[in-house]
């Protein structure tokens, strides 16, 4: 094998873990829930809003770093075709 390809291959690799990782961010994004009540919503709406508002906070800083990842991942795959055909 030429070094072109076991470069591609590898970025290829790379890219792969880059995509699974982004993956299993989103899978634990999608996966917060705000936690549930144990009132009424009537007898403390701010704590219910804050709550919301944490687990909002969490998957969305879960997405980001998803994103991330998947920009990685892309890059790397496009750099892996770029390469092989060389």
């Amino acid at each position: 094998m030429g070094t072109f390809k076991i470069t591609a291959f590898l970025f290829a690799i790379t890219g792969l873990a880059c995509a699974i990782v982004a993956a299993r961010y989103w899978l634990h994004a999608s996966r917060k829930y705000p936690p549930e009540l144990v009132q009424s919503i009537g007898d403390t709406p701010a704590l219910h809003i804050l709550n919301v508002q944490v687990s909002m906070g969490e998957a969305g800083a879960l997405n980001a770093k998803a994103a991330l990842w998947t920009g990685a991942g892309a890059v790397l795959s496009a750099a892996s075709s770029i390469i092989a055909l060389f």
